[in-house]
């Protein structure tokens, strides 16, 4: 399997006990030199490279407003942030740890946590411009997809279950790994036209159509939903060519991401 884990630093880093190095938030990341930040990332890709992981959910190029609820999780400073990416990119890629940015199309804005809240994200030129240079400099990496919903362009649904937010990859960006943040968030939870909630079997169902590669659950998850939510998606595989078209380009490309590493 292929082993991933969240490695921003700061507030989010979940190996950080004995054994592996504490980065600092990404706020402060951007403010070190370029040397100092290189030797950071360096010894921690070589630290998680040597317990398998595979896989970073890092780093954050959202651009952050003013009140912004990922406060050190961001770098104000666009060009620093920049640079401190592909820093990271480049030292945990020389590991053969592929690497996730967030959190696609910039929630930089959002005032509220999307994991306990839903709100709407108006997407500003600022907000998509770090995911194009990043994606232009390493084409092969990975995006996190985020579930916001952004007004007059994804049908009332999240980004990450809408195709019309997530087409533009396959032509413009067709090797970049696209994966959900973790669909049992409240901000991933849709409803029927009865206005009742779907269940996150079929939010995983409509995550998967609107094209991310990889699906994303929290470590609240227990074996028997996670059963029933691939059941389910066994059984649409078995119907939907649309969705086993989907399901196959995906998996091709985890099997090339499992042959590079």
């Amino acid at each position: 399997p292929l082993v991933a884990v969240d490695h921003e630093g700061g507030v989010v880093q979940r190996l950080s006990g004995e054994g592996f190095s504490v980065l600092p938030s990404w706020q402060s990341i951007c403010l070190e030199s370029t040397g100092k930040r290189q030797s950071l990332f360096e010894e921690s890709a070589r630290e998680l490279r040597s317990v398998g992981i595979n896989i970073v959910f890092a780093p954050v190029i959202d651009v952050p407003r003013k009140n912004s609820f990922l406060k050190t999780r961001a770098c104000s400073e666009q060009l620093a942030s920049l640079d401190s990416a592909e820093d990271y990119i480049k030292s945990f890629g020389a590991q053969g740890i592929l690497s996730v940015a967030k959190h696609y199309p910039g929630i930089g804005s959002l005032v509220k946590d999307p994991h306990l809240y839903s709100e709407p994200l108006y997407v500003e030129p600022q907000d998509t411009a770090p995911f194009e240079k990043v994606f232009y400099a390493f084409p092969n990496i990975g995006v996190m997809s985020a579930h916001v919903v952004v007004p007059n362009r994804t049908n009332d649904l999240p980004c990450s279950l809408s195709s019309v937010c997530l087409d533009p990859f396959p032509v413009h960006f067709p090797d970049v790994m696209i994966f959900s943040d973790a669909l049992e968030m409240k901000s991933a939870v849709t409803q029927n036209e009865k206005g009742e909630d779907l269940p996150l079997e079929e939010t995983a169902r409509l995550a998967a159509l609107a094209g991310n590669n990889v699906l994303v659950f929290g470590d609240q998850m227990s074996y028997e939903e996670m059963s029933k939510i691939v059941d389910y998606l066994v059984a649409e595989y078995e119907i939907n060519d649309e969705f086993k078209d989907k399901v196959d380009l995906s998996v091709k490309k985890i099997l090339d991401l499992k042959i590079l590493d």
